[in-house]
């Protein structure tokens, strides 16, 4: 959240808004059928936060450049 509001351009916004609606949206997948569901589920969930400490730590060297600038 806090990249969003060190972002002026109104494209450049939207696009950040998309990216960060994406990550929120998306939750573990589901497989019923599989003999090790929780390791299952526990491994999606760790991708998913994964994912989204990569896109906090662009945005967060983005600022940061951007600061040096």
């Amino acid at each position: 959240m806090e990249s969003y509001q060190h972002v002026f351009d109104r494209t450049e916004r939207q696009g950040l808004a998309q990216i960060m609606y994406s990550i929120m949206k998306q939750r573990p997948r589901f497989d019923f059928s599989a003999d090790y569901f929780l390791k299952t589920y526990r491994l999606e969930s760790v991708c998913l936060r994964m994912q989204a400490s990569l896109v906090k730590n662009v945005m967060d060297s983005q600022v940061c450049a951007f600061d040096d600038m």
